[in-house]
């Protein structure tokens, strides 16, 4: 008798551990979201001014290292943008978009 009412109960906190336990992994990404996306926007602005030589003349080395600055930083910021999406999805706040390569490849590895 004393297992069938402590078995509900059981359920019971494991699913308010659970249901914590997501609200604290949604928390974490919208701050890693901000944290990495602040940082990469300032990469990116100043490896743009850079491009476009406002500041000085850049040669061919500069510029080849500065194309691969801007491709990985937009990689990088599409990669944390699928991340956030995939979360809010997650959590029913929003539909998938159509753009989102994260969400491209999980809905056919499901």
């Amino acid at each position: 008798m004393t297992f069938l009412l402590t078995q509900p109960h059981k359920k019971k906190k494991q699913a308010s551990e659970l249901a914590q336990a997501n609200q604290v992994k949604s928390e974490f990404l919208s701050v890693m979201s901000h944290e990495l996306r602040t940082p990469l926007n300032l990469i990116m602005g100043y490896a743009g001014v850079m491009q476009d030589q406002t500041l000085a003349q850049i040669n061919q080395e500069q510029e080849s290292s500065l194309n691969k600055i801007m491709r990985c930083s937009h990689d990088l910021l599409e990669m944390i943008i699928s991340i956030m999406e995939a979360s809010r999805i997650e959590a029913g706040k929003t539909n998938p978009r159509g753009r989102s390569k994260f969400y491209a490849s999980v809905k056919t590895c499901v």
